[in-house]
């Protein structure tokens, strides 16, 4: 069997419309689509041009499934990870939360046996590291001193 250029661009089109469809590409398909131009499956597996169409976009769509197939898995690898990293990025925040308000109450206890002027005096030497706990809001903000008659 062969057919014209005019058939042959007719099923070429079919075949597309089916991958586009993502309809199973079978003989038994493109009869249903082509009647006047295929009778049995036989019609399409045998002449070269023909079966050549017919192999060329079954392969198209064994690729476009598997690379979809692919895409879904990764979207779900990619979802189960923004979902872990958001409950350790929650788990750290309550650690976070924890240890500044463990650390403001150390800061008090220090203040109430008199021994704040030798903490500060250690973190003198550490300025970068009082800044980040006054960022942190770990420690009560600073204010001057009250300065009291004799």
């Amino acid at each position: 069997m062969s057919l014209s250029d005019q058939d042959l661009e007719k099923l070429g089109a079919v075949l597309e419309k089916m991958l586009l469809e993502d309809e199973n590409i079978t003989t038994r398909n493109i009869i249903a689509r082509l009647p006047k131009l295929f009778r049995h499956p036989t019609d399409i597996a045998r002449p070269p041009a023909i079966r050549e169409l017919y192999l060329a976009a079954k392969e198209r769509q064994e690729n476009i499934r598997l690379a979809a197939a692919k895409l879904k898995d990764s979207k779900n690898t990619l979802a189960a990870k923004i979902e872990t990293q958001a409950q350790k990025i929650a788990s750290l925040e309550a650690d976070l939360q924890l240890l500044v308000a463990s650390h403001k109450a150390m800061y008090a206890a220090v203040g109430e046996m008199g021994a704040l002027k030798a903490w500060l005096a250690f973190f003198e030497r550490h300025q970068d590291s009082l800044d980040a706990l006054t960022r942190l809001q770990a420690v009560p903000t600073r204010t001057s001193p009250k300065k009291t008659k004799p």
